[in-house]
């Protein structure tokens, strides 16, 4: 892989020989009975000297209802995120351009924009109003906006991202390995989100690996799981492999019930126990079959919570194996 290199107005130089040699792969894995997708990928060093090198793994998503229609609100990426995870700059996020950049770039690739109108300065210029901030306690939300072009910089404290389509209700998701403070990340970071001002605009969510030293022959592996399912609402809440959470297990004392709303990765049984401080199982309930197509909402009519101290919600699989979607601690 000889990598050119860009001098102004000389272009690209192209270097005399291979610089580095990597060879990548992958493998793909579908779950039976669910829109599970595991994917292995695979970077090797073949080349005859060492390489620092990770993996950004991209998906473009659908950002309008139609060309030209630009209603980008309705399109979103939710990504969660720990106050205490700062940036390698001290900071809690960063957008990838700055109120000048995007001034310039609307009136290049846009139209034209005048300094001296005050409502051209208040509509652009700025970094954008599509960067929601916290829609939640620990969610980031992020809208499409055909007038940007710039990313979202946020270290993701869980291991998920997703994008929702707001005008269906289908949420996309992708599940990572977990972020690694003692590991090296381009930018320090495992993820980004990015919105394209091209006339096929789309807003991408990405994923990155730790940077790895690799010597001739070594190689590294990284594991990500793509899932659909239908969903309620927004914003989304919490990701694992058995859902996605939109709203959270919630017990009702006074009518004695428990409801939460979520959409599924796998077809079967909703499972709910509730479970004394010792663990042992007080009460459980088992609802009817659920699978990634339709919207599951959550309602249980409990009898006997008094000494209960967990509620937890699991997907039993046609297999008989659980998975779990959602938990609740009372005491």
């Amino acid at each position: 892989m000889p990598v050119p290199k860009f001098f102004g107005n000389t272009g690209f130089i192209y270097p005399d020989k291979i610089e580095e040699e990597l060879q990548y792969s992958r493998t793909l894995y579908i779950k039976p009975n669910s829109s599970l997708v595991y994917i292995d990928h695979l970077l090797k060093n073949v080349g005859d000297s060492e390489v620092k090198r990770g993996l950004k793994i991209s998906s473009q998503h659908v950002s309008e209802t139609e060309l030209g229609l630009h209603d980008g609100e309705n399109y979103v990426a939710y990504i969660p995120f720990d106050k205490d995870l700062k940036l390698p700059n001290g900071e809690q996020f960063e957008i990838t351009t700055n109120k000048d950049q995007r001034w310039r770039y609307l009136n290049r690739n846009r139209f034209k924009l005048d300094k001296n109108n005050p409502e051209h300065i208040e509509k652009y210029y700025n970094h954008g109003t599509n960067w929601k901030g916290e829609v939640a306690p620990g969610i980031y939300e992020v809208e499409y906006d055909y007038n940007q072009m710039a990313g979202l910089h946020l270290i993701a404290s869980e291991p998920w991202l997703c994008y929702v389509n707001k005008k269906t209700n289908t949420a996309f998701v992708k599940i990572m390995e977990p972020y690694n403070p003692e590991l090296e990340y381009d930018h320090g970071l495992n993820n980004a989100i990015f919105c394209s001002g091209l006339s096929e605009g789309y807003i991408e969510t990405e994923v990155q690996t730790p940077l790895y030293n690799l010597d001739p022959n070594e190689s590294f592996s990284y594991r990500e799981i793509h899932g659909a399912a239908q969903i309620d609402n927004s914003p989304v809440l919490n990701v694992n492999l058995a859902g996605i959470t939109t709203k959270r297990l919630e017990f009702n004392e006074e009518l004695e019930n428990v409801t939460g709303k979520y959409g599924v990765f796998t077809e079967g049984f909703p499972v709910l126990r509730l479970l004394d401080i010792d663990g042992n199982i007080i009460e459980e309930q088992t609802d009817l079959l659920v699978n990634p197509l339709q919207v599951y909402h959550l309602f249980f009519e409990v009898v006997d919570w008094s000494n209960a101290h967990t509620i937890q919600l699991f997907i039993r699989d046609l297999n008989k194996k659980e998975t779990l979607l959602d938990q609740l601690q009372l005491n």
